[in-house]
């Protein structure tokens, strides 16, 4: 059996989810590559690359080893597929926010007539994370994207911003994804609060089955899905598998699953 490497940051993840990774990987022959990085380093972390690797941690190092191609798999990210504007180009009405606006800071400040409702959700383009998505008022919108502006922060005043009308949530649960088929899942919030559960509804994972079917971004990828008030089912996002938080997940099969799918890739390189 090809032994696979799992390059895992322990200064992100707390104790529990290092514990548990470690224990799947062991318990299934692979090796556990315990790694520290320095935040917001874009450094390619020392770690060797002569079998199957996977990384698991921020979403920064996930783009760096994205960009790099030196691991197999490393990661599985492409920086294009996973913009917002991507995804709702290819799944339109089944994402959440199909009706959203894509600005810059500098344009909204620019153009304030172009916000036209008295509040948004805000959240970045791409899966860099540079900022949790929120909801701002409009006055505290234009007020945010001047002050990018007059003083720069990791957050570029010309990088692409999503904003769309606040719409009304019941659950969110996290969907882990190998191609259209699902691994494992999560609930993570429910009537506005932090709720995670390994229960998850069978009409969640049909539709995520069903928009995978239709349209994926990765071999491997979470999705996040809503259900509205209405009952009706939304995706949320797209979110690199490598760097998305487990809540009640398991583990384990997320090891496993993850495992196959590199081993595949690298024996397509090393026929």
């Amino acid at each position: 059996m090809t032994k696979i490497t799992w390059a895992v940051q322990t200064n992100l993840l707390n104790v529990k989810d290092i514990a548990e990774l470690q224990e799947a990987c062991e318990q299934q022959g692979h090796n556990f590559h315990p790694l520290k990085i320095i935040p917001f380093s874009t450094d390619l972390p020392d770690v060797p690359t002569h079998q199957p690797t996977i990384f698991y941690g921020s979403a920064r190092q996930t783009i760096t080893i994205a960009r790099s191609q030196t691991w197999t798999p490393g990661v599985f990210f492409d920086e294009v597929n996973f913009l917002s504007t991507s995804y709702i180009t290819h799944l339109g009405a089944l994402m959440l926010n199909y009706d959203a606006l894509q600005i810059t800071p500098r344009e909204l400040v620019q153009h304030p007539d172009k916000l036209t409702a008295p509040q948004y959700f805000v959240r970045p383009n791409n899966d860099s994370k540079s900022f949790a998505g929120q909801i701002l008022s409009t006055p505290d919108l234009m007020a945010w994207a001047t002050r990018l502006i007059d003083i720069p922060t990791d957050i570029d005043a010309d990088h692409p911003l999503i904003l769309a009308p606040p719409k009304h949530i019941t659950s969110e649960w996290r969907i882990f994804m190998r191609d259209t088929e699902v691994i494992t899942a999560s609930r993570y919030q429910h009537l506005g609060q932090l709720a995670p559960s390994s229960q998850t509804p069978q009409e969640v994972l049909a539709f995520a089955t069903q928009c995978a079917t239709r349209w994926h971004p990765a071999r491997a990828y979470v999705m996040d899905i809503a259900q509205l008030s209405s009952g009706e089912l939304k995706v949320i996002e797209f979110n690199g598998i490598n760097s998305s938080g487990f809540y009640h997940a398991d583990k384990h099969r997320f090891v496993a699953e993850l495992s196959a799918i590199s081993l595949e890739e690298w024996q397509k390189l090393h026929k």
